[in-house]
């Protein structure tokens, strides 16, 4: 790991919706270049996750993030601290002038990330026209020794301030469906092409690597919180939103649309704009998933890890006809201008215009009322509190009532709530109608605390 110490950057304050809106929109000023891979079991758009600076940052705190932070969270815009769940690997390989370094994974849940380094001398041969080279992943990553269906992948290439025409900072990731990855990972294999040439069905230079992540300790202070919250977006189409889950990697909200939404969403790209209890703004953009699935993703700035609300509002905007949609900053330096005619880039947006669009483009209007989304959570000296106060054979289900919690248990109710410090409290029994039969917290050192035995 990673033991150089890290600085956090956090915007607080009052914000009215105006300000949210603008401050949500992605940074545009940054270099990179984004191809999506839809996986096999992709079921609507392909995932945009948060591989975009917010636009709230200027110069001077983006450098501050590229010096205090790891490289996966400089490539997010993360200003978290990163350091405890990177797993630093450091393995460099060299092939016909090119040198592939794999610099740090994060395994986070159902997402893989891995960022490498790219880097080639003046013996490389490259094909005409082509200035530099592609990095694509051959084949899904093996975990375990076995091949797993990834939901989407992507690369996305980083101007790393050095010299854009020698070296790339190149950030590959996965989306899995929830629970499809083993909790015990002893081995992921990953073999990553180089292309010197504008054909990546040819085979390309292969960079095999074998290394070991672990998802414990995000997991631990990952936090999911089943919500109930719905918007009647009119003509008898139905918003709920049914969970909110978040870490200091990412931040996910599960929603569900009635069958008159759904057909709206082949019409309509949406979004969530809002703020938590923070002030920090925030911006959710719908990453996949149909009917009951569907997943709204964190772009820019996450939520604070200790926010006791979220309040959100729902925007849509309608599809241009025969569009698709393009969240590549690439597409929007070429509509300013930024990048320089003739160039590669500038070749493959032309080839594409046809039909792109980015969500920036369009015209969003708020979609029914706003949504405040309570997330109190407990802590483990109001447990404390409660037992001094009523005793621990007085404790009820009801005491729990104002906190979100979820039913974990096979055949008896146990419930399960994230405590603020990361521990879980889980409050046990066989009926809703008597008193929990056992009340115990588990920290995030794997030690008990039995409360009710």
């Amino acid at each position: 790991m990673n033991e150089e110490k890290f600085r956090f950057l956090e915007l607080m304050g009052n914000i009215d919706d105006e300000l949210i809106f603008q401050s949500c929109q992605p940074w545009q000023k940054r270099k990179r270049r984004v191809t999506f891979h839809p996986g096999k079991a992709a079921v609507c758009a392909i995932l945009a996750l948060a591989l975009c600076l917010a636009g709230i940052f200027h110069e001077q705190v983006e450098a501050a993030i590229r010096n205090f932070t790891t490289k996966i969270a400089e490539m997010l815009g993360v200003s978290g601290n990163l350091e405890p769940y990177t797993e630093v690997i450091g393995v460099s390989q060299t092939k016909d002038g090119v040198t592939l370094t794999l610099e740090e994974v994060i395994l986070a849940e159902n997402q893989l990330y891995a960022a490498f380094h790219m880097e080639w001398d003046g013996s490389v041969a490259f094909e005409e026209g082509i200035e530099s080279p592609s990095v694509s992943i051959a084949d899904e990553p093996k975990i375990n020794g076995e091949g797993i269906t990834f939901i989407s992948s992507g690369i996305s290439n980083y101007d790393n301030g050095v010299d854009w025409g020698v070296t790339h900072d190149v950030l590959v990731f996965y989306v899995y469906d929830d629970d499809a990855l083993p909790y015990d990972i002893h081995e992921i294999e990953m073999e990553a092409r180089v292309y010197l040439t504008a054909d990546d069905a040819e085979e390309g230079i292969a960079f095999p690597f074998h290394f070991s992540a672990s998802k414990e300790e995000l997991q631990k202070d990952t936090y999911s919180i089943p919500v109930d919250c719905e918007v009647q977006a009119g003509g008898g189409a139905v918003f709920r939103i049914h969970e909110f889950k978040s870490n200091k990697l990412f931040s996910r909200i599960s929603a569900d649309g009635n069958e008159a939404f759904m057909q709206e969403v082949g019409k309509n790209e949406y979004i969530l704009l809002g703020k938590d209890s923070a002030g920090n703004p925030l911006r959710y953009e719908m990453a996949g998933g149909i009917g009951k699935d569907m997943i709204f993703e964190s772009v820019g700035t996450l939520p604070s890890a200790d926010c006791q609300w979220v309040e959100l509002q729902l925007y849509g905007a309608k599809i241009p006809v025969a569009g698709r949609p393009v969240n590549s900053p690439d597409i929007l330096a070429a509509e300013r201008g930024d990048v320089p005619e003739g160039s590669e880039d500038d070749d493959e947006i032309d080839e594409e215009e046809s039909g792109l669009y980015s969500l920036d483009e369009l015209d969003f209007a708020p979609v029914g009322g706003k949504l405040c989304l309570e997330l109190p959570r407990l802590s483990e000296s109001d447990v404390d509190s409660l037992v001094a106060e009523k005793g621990a054979d007085g404790i009820t289900w009801g005491d729990f009532e104002g906190f979100a919690g979820k039913d974990v248990g096979s055949g008896q109710y146990i419930y399960e709530y994230v405590l603020e410090e990361g521990a879980r409290l889980y409050v046990a029994g066989n009926s809703l109608e008597e008193p929990p039969k056992s009340i115990y917290i588990i920290r995030r050192d794997g030690s008990r605390k039995e409360i009710k035995v």
